[in-house]
């Protein structure tokens, strides 16, 4: 599909669903109020009144426990604002994250699933969802509804947690909220609209009406009640790229959900104050804050400039970037000449290949929106082995350890990281301790630069304006993985070394080291996809050493 029309259809329905929700979710919020607002009456057969004045009149609201048949022709029935609501939301869920190859679904960080397995598993989650809990509140446990409604909530948070183990955390958020949201709206035609049925049929033929099915009716409606901020949540979450790109973001969603429940119970009591509830609530919105934060310091400085690129003449990044289905990495790099002068007479080189045999896996087909589209020429696939003649780009490449003899202090040079075309270029890169990495944002949309040094978090900011430049020093060696929450295909690497002495393979899996000290090392050579593979090789003075690493396609 076409990019601007997928937008325009996006829109369209993302439009409506925030129309039909608002009118939904106001007409259940007035109605909350009103039965909490209702005085009692000295009329016979009403059950309570309030006098009300809006919009220059004044108004009269009686609730009768049944209505005269007369009457019956002339109610009105609130539902189908709920059913748009679910329509126009499904469809919107189908646009943005079940077509385009499931692009915002899938985080092959997480789980690498065909799109075809994200369907399936979001749709199956609404589905599945709305049998378990319609079974459990028909079942007896739901005479005992504190019972019951404990029960509902460690499912819903087992939903969570399972998720985000498979989705991308956007996606994952979105379908929890997307399960209550059919939870609620299947609350309302499945069983308070029936109840509601009944009861006017009842009255029709005269009958006394069976109050049990308004107790039942009502149930399900508290249920709902309770679940609107949650959704709301849930819903607006795709914005704030740090609840669900945490680490532990289903727990960020259980924090998030007790406190927006625990706000609408507050705001339930007829204006009393529940101390308990209020603490509730204020405890576990601490606690999703705190579970956001950084599980370490970050390393070293970070500097963020919201200003646009450097001028003519001065260094400046790509404005776009080609399609990462033939993008490499930079040419393969010598250490700087610095590096060789530090450690004088006794250094020599390293020169190598390394090479691939086996099939290519596929490429990953990405619908990118606009905003990202603009950065490419055609269409875009995401190829994270890439091999020409049997020869590997993108490979990491540096000495284990420490060589021996002092070591050069890092360059002032730094490491670029561009985000263009919602993709990382280059996708692998390698730095030293303390040297400079920026990250530079070409696209006009908001990315965040999510850092993680196996799973902790090392830093999380974001970049929303177009000529954003961000520094950042790392002061600890090993492999960080750079990813961006909001676009989860997007990720890049940055191998960190203590030393100079370090590469990425070019597009013909070159590389090469100078002025390394003479000795013996241990070679490291470590690809995204193809894992890790050593070579033993020897430095002599003055001499270039040659070696070759040989990567297996993957069984």
């Amino acid at each position: 599909m076409d990019p601007t029309l997928h937008e325009w259809i996006s829109l369209a329905l993302r439009w409506m669903h925030v129309i039909a929700a608002i009118t939904w979710i106001g007409h259940a919020l007035f109605f909350n109020w009103l039965d909490a607002m209702l005085e009692r009456s000295d009329k016979d057969g009403v059950e309570g009144d309030l006098w009300m004045v809006h919009s220059g009149g004044f108004y009269l609201v009686e609730k009768l426990p049944k209505v005269p048949p007369a009457m019956l022709s002339r109610m009105h029935w609130f539902k189908f604002e709920a059913l748009l609501t679910w329509v126009f939301g499904f469809g919107l869920l189908g646009v943005v994250y079940y077509m385009g190859g499931a692009a915002l679904t899938v985080d092959p960080a997480v789980a690498d699933l065909s799109a075809g397995a994200a369907t399936a598993i979001g749709m199956g989650t609404l589905i599945g969802g709305w049998l378990v809990y319609d079974l459990l509140w028909i079942s007896p446990l739901a005479q005992r509804p504190r019972a019951a409604a404990t029960v509902s909530f460690a499912l819903l948070i087992a939903v969570a947690y399972g998720l985000t183990h498979v989705f991308s955390g956007r996606a994952a958020f979105l379908h929890v909220g997307a399960l209550m949201g059919t939870i609620m709206v299947a609350n309302v035609w499945m069983r308070i609209i029936p109840a509601q049925r009944q009861l006017v049929a009842a009255t029709r033929a005269g009958e006394e009406p069976d109050r049990t099915l308004a107790a039942r009716a009502k149930n399900r409606s508290r249920h709902n009640n309770y679940m609107t901020y949650p959704v709301v949540f849930a819903m607006i979450s795709s914005h704030y790229f740090h609840t669900f790109g945490a680490r532990n973001a289903w727990l960020v969603f259980a924090a998030l959900f007790v406190a927006s429940a625990g706000i609408r119970h507050l705001m339930n009591l007829r204006g009393r104050f529940s101390a308990p509830a209020a603490a509730v609530a204020a405890a576990a919105a601490v606690a999703a804050i705190v579970l956001t934060m950084p599980e370490s310091e970050p390393t070293g400085r970070a500097d963020t400039a919201a200003a646009r690129l450097a001028p003519a003449g001065a260094p400046a990044a790509r404005s776009a970037a080609p399609s990462p289905a033939t993008t490499g990495p930079p040419a393969a790099h010598d250490t700087a000449p610095a590096a060789a002068g530090a450690v004088g007479r006794g250094a020599g080189s390293i020169r190598g290949v390394v090479t691939y045999s086996g099939p290519l896996p596929p490429p990953r087909e990405l619908t990118l929106a606009p905003g990202c589209q603009a950065g490419h020429g055609g269409r875009v696939s995401l190829q994270t082995v890439r091999a020409t003649d049997g020869k590997l780009a993108g490979a990491a490449v540096w000495l284990a350890g420490t060589p021996p003899g002092p070591i050069p202090p890092p360059p002032n040079a730094s490491v670029e990281i561009d985000q263009a075309g919602c993709m990382y270029t280059p996708r692998v890169a390698t730095a030293q301790v303390g040297q400079p990495i920026t990250f530079i944002n070409s696209d006009p949309l908001l990315h965040n630069v999510h850092a993680f040094a196996g799973d902790d978090t090392v830093f999380n900011r974001a970049m929303p304006a177009r000529g954003m430049r961000m520094a950042q020093t790392l002061d600890e060696p090993g492999i960080v993985h750079v990813k961006c929450d909001v676009h989860p295909w997007m990720s890049a690497y940055v191998v960190v070394t203590e030393h100079p002495w370090h590469a990425v393979t070019d597009d013909a899996g070159t590389f090469a080291l100078t002025g390394v000290p003479a000795g013996r090392y241990t070679l490291r050579v470590w690809h995204e996809t193809l894992g890790e593979r050593t070579a033993e090789v020897t430095v002599a003075a003055g001499q270039t050493a040659h070696v070759t690493v040989a990567f297996d396609a993957p069984p």
